[in-house]
């Protein structure tokens, strides 16, 4: 068994940057003397100073912050130390408060090690690699939790309509959808540092001492827990929480930092549906509130392959929606071919910021040139803008001039690609999402990949050995994708490829037109069709471009939302 249950984070100066970082960076700016105003905000004292009375709950902020002004400036005269014109400590607070950011490596940690018992159910097959991490110790699959996660935060209550800003509230809400019990000191009248705070979490949660991790912002806090027989980490920085929670857990410190980001399921998100004016049923997940983020899947793809992005964009400040197109997982699947056309497709689509990924990328690029009011902004994964050929449509080109899109022949045969995908549907999955990674052991080479050859058993064999080796997917994730192909086949995914006439004569309609929104390419180097002159020529074309080479998507995205103004805030709530 597992020697520990329950990891307790602090809220301030683990999971979100300290507050007193904010109030040095004032006091320096204004050439007060060191610690002047956090001597001040941070009195200690009996249960009776005023700050233990604002984070009991037993005064309010405004309360508190009209008293630590009057001190302050009686502190000033005192001193003699002169304080800027219109000295507010309200206001001073409320722009700590508003440059708060979340602890994204940490999050991430404490998000995989909640979900750990998910993880080991695939652990026999992943040995450890720098790409993958074992992330329990329990083998009995039958029975196996993750840790539960637990955050203590100090808080007040906010009367000011200044304090708590929509980035704070934001950050909170976050957490506490993430954590399995979140306790506030003005909810349940008890303050960090002190003794009683643990013995009511222990109580309240029903663990003993000795099953508890507490990763502390404090030193002091930190000696109070280890004389209960908690057994602590102290966040000096994220190197040392990695490393001390690596060695308490058995997980490896350093592969902690190779863990994916956290990640939705069918279960925890808002499903809905709407009827097109063709009365095609699309169905849709959301979650969030903002801006509107519409995510556009790719082939042999649904909602799912955006499991990664959904969570974090939320967090984020937006309303990130993630449809299934025409076909695949829960929306219509219409039985003619020339219902799968590019321009019956883009009909789906509302006004939003458009993400889309391989063909969904095609998707969005030309939506914003035949609905340009709809579109905010526009970003593609790892597929160019292509404008069509004046002469023939694409799959013409590729017959007369042979290219990396030769596939494209094989997919617009009608029953080819979709009798070889059908025959097992399990093996075609692992095959087409085993890892192409020069650094995980056992990958699949780009190079020897050719979808039709998945129909022979050694290489049934192979894709089998080489899934094993790689964290690509966890068995949950593949089980899922089974079975919602199992329902709708391959047919109506492939009927893309097969509009290729009809696609073009819609996209001539746009011919010579450039995409004027805000745009994003990003492109593997991994994939053999990107050549360097089409991602070139695409400047020529999308005047407000920004390119950039494979990274970490969710950053990547995030940073150029920023760039471009998406944000209702003014920078994310991630460090």
């Amino acid at each position: 068994d597992k020697p520990f249950k329950v990891i307790l984070f602090d809220y301030y100066g683990v999971l979100v940057t300290p507050l007193h970082y904010g109030i040095m960076g004032y006091e320096w700016d204004c050439g007060l003397p060191k610690e002047f105003l956090f001597k001040i905000l941070r009195q200690s004292g009996d249960d009776n100073c005023i700050a233990h009375r604002l984070l009991c709950g037993k005064i309010t902020m405004d309360q508190y912050c009209s008293k630590l002004t009057e001190q302050a400036i009686q502190q000033a005269k005192e001193s003699n130390t002169a304080l800027p014109k219109n000295f507010n400590i309200k206001r001073i607070v409320a722009d700590c408060i508003d440059d708060l950011k979340m602890n994204k490596e940490i999050i991430a940690v404490m998000a995989h090690l909640q979900r750990s018992g998910e993880s080991n159910k695939i652990i026999k097959v992943l040995p450890i690699t720098k790409s993958n991490c074992k992330i329990v110790i329990n083998d009995n699959n039958d029975n196996v939790v993750g840790y539960k996660i637990c955050i203590l935060r100090n808080s007040w209550i906010d009367d000011t309509n200044v304090i708590d800003s929509p980035i704070s509230c934001k950050i909170t809400l976050f957490l506490k959808g993430l954590a399995d019990y979140y306790f506030e000191s003005a909810q349940i009248g008890l303050v960090r540092p002190s003794t009683n705070i643990y013995h009511y979490v222990m109580e309240a949660i029903n663990v003993q001492a000795s099953e508890i991790i507490s990763i502390e912002e404090l030193e002091s806090s930190a000696k109070m827990a280890q004389n209960l027989g908690i057994t602590t980490i102290v966040a000096t920085e994220n190197r040392v929480i990695l490393h001390e929670l690596g060695k308490l857990t058995e997980i490896n410190g350093e592969l902690f930092q190779q863990t994916k980001p956290w990640s939705c399921n069918e279960d925890n998100i808002v499903h809905g549906e709407i009827t097109t004016k063709q009365g095609m049923k699309i169905h849709f997940v959301e979650k969030g509130s903002g801006p509107i983020i519409l995510l556009c899947h790719g082939f042999l793809d649904f909602w799912f392959g955006w499991r990664y992005q959904i969570p974090y964009f939320a967090a984020i400040g937006f309303r990130v929606i993630a449809v299934d197109h025409r076909g695949v997982g829960e929306s219509s699947c219409p039985p003619n071919v020339e219902d799968y056309s590019m321009d019956l497709i883009t009909e789906d689509i509302h006004q939003a910021i458009l993400i889309g990924h391989d063909i969904g990328g095609d998707l969005v690029w030309n939506c914003c040139l035949h609905y340009p009011d709809r579109v905010r902004a526009v970003a593609s994964l790892n597929f160019p803008y292509l404008p069509p050929h004046p002469q023939m449509n694409l799959l013409s080109y590729v017959k007369r001039y042979p290219s990396p899109l030769q596939y494209y022949l094989y997919f617009a045969e009608k029953g080819q690609f979709e009798k070889h995908l059908g025959k097992d549907i399990r093996v075609s999955f692992q095959t087409i999402y085993t890892a192409a990674d020069d650094g995980v052991e056992g990958a699949m080479d780009v190079g020897e990949f050719n979808l039709p050859d998945i129909v022979y058993s050694s290489l049934e064999s192979k894709v089998l050995d080489g899934y094993q080796r790689t964290c690509f997917m966890t068995q949950e994730e593949l089980d899922y994708y089974v079975r919602t192909f199992q329902v709708t086949g391959f047919t109506y995914s492939l009927n893309r490829f097969r509009n290729a006439d009809k696609c073009w004569r819609w996209q001539m309609k746009t011919y010579g037109k450039k995409i004027y929104q805000p745009a994003l390419f990003i492109g593997s180097d991994k994939e053999s069709f990107l050549a360097k002159s089409i991602c070139e020529n695409m400047h020529n074309l999308i005047p407000n471009l920004t390119c950039l080479s494979p990274q970490e998507v969710n950053e990547a995205l995030d940073k150029w939302l920023q760039k471009i103004g998406a944000f209702d805030h003014q920078s994310s709530i991630f460090v």
